[in-house]
């Protein structure tokens, strides 16, 4: 029978306090468990990243040179040699062909084509550039160019000058539109593209509207409760990986826009792209709108299937 003068807590409830510096036979002798004597076996010792002691620091000991020009224009370079090779008799060429064909990556929006080449066809080429040697070649062949321009650059704005510009208001939501960016100064002009990337703290609930959004900020702007609105549809897309594929479809099947829609992570609107992060566990079938081309090689390794859907 349980009574006041038997209860007693359950076995592994308690424990003994652990007692330091008793001796060596106890095994927590000398140091008393601290590893050394000095700084960090004092109360309140912390000893920040990258701190050599008080000598230069490997951070500042290395040389730096160059910078990063956030306005540089990137072309997919593309050679004569390469068009012989994958289109032998000639035809239409556009950046969409040759991301089929895997020529160039399907995050390329500039193309340029290069290089001197003996053609064997002709061929219709759309591009943003071309050398004069490979004009001549086309055209000596028959064939036309026709430029276009370059995809336009974007104003890089972080989430570190929205939350200095813009300061939380409790829990109400933070209008970031290129009105009001304008207004703070961060735009010259209210029709100049932007994009918003994860650089710096965000201290509050913002609805952003950019012409583009980097994932992880808009996985910040969403996790503190706030929406983000893409101006840009070209911009819209979703990037999904062999991770969500595995939560989403265990045991495999049919993966295509109208599946994502009824999951509620696909809007309207919204493309698709697969990149090539996690494990393939299922033959999936899926039908995106971008591909990478590894996310491709693995899941037709497992025996899947990738279908590449024509962009609006």
């Amino acid at each position: 029978m349980t009574n006041l003068s038997n209860l007693h807590p359950a076995k592994g409830a308690t424990k003994r306090k652990k007692r330091v510096g008793r001796g060596q036979g106890s095994g927590w002798g000398t140091n008393a468990g601290r590893g050394g004597k000095g700084q960090t076996a004092r109360t309140g010792s912390s000893i920040r990243p990258g701190f050599e002691g008080g000598q230069m620091p490997l951070q500042r000991r290395i040389p730096k040179r160059g910078f990063k020009n956030i306005l540089r224009v990137e072309y997919a370079e593309v050679t004569l040699e390469e068009l012989v090779r994958v289109f032998p008799k000639g035809g239409t060429i556009t950046l969409d062909s040759l991301k089929e064909k895997g020529l160039v990556a399907n995050t390329a929006t500039n193309l340029k084509i290069l290089g001197e080449a003996e053609l064997t066809g002709t061929y219709q080429i759309t591009t943003h550039r071309i050398t004069a040697p490979a004009r001549a070649a086309v055209e000596g062949k028959g064939g036309s160019v026709n430029l276009l321009t370059a995809a336009r650059q974007y104003r890089r704005i972080t989430l570190g000058n929205i939350s200095k510009k813009f300061p939380r208001k409790g829990d109400a939501q933070v209008e970031v539109n290129p009105a009001s960016l304008l207004a703070a100064g961060l735009l010259k002009a209210a029709d100049e593209a932007y994009e918003i990337v994860a650089a710096g703290p965000l201290n509050g609930k913002y609805a952003v509207s950019a012409h583009r959004v980097s994932n992880n900020a808009r996985l910040l702007i969403e996790a503190k409760g706030g929406r983000v609105a893409v101006l840009d549809p070209a911009n819209d897309v979703l990037k999904i990986d062999f991770d969500h594929l595995r939560s989403w479809f265990p045991r495999g099947g049919q993966v295509n826009p109208e599946t994502l829609k009824k999951l509620g992570v696909l809007k309207a609107g919204q493309r698709v792209r697969l990149t090539d992060a996690g494990r393939v566990t299922q033959a999936w079938n899926v039908e995106v709108h971008q591909v990478g081309r590894l996310a491709k090689k693995k899941l037709e390794a497992a025996g899947g299937k990738v279908s590449i859907l024509p962009t609006r």
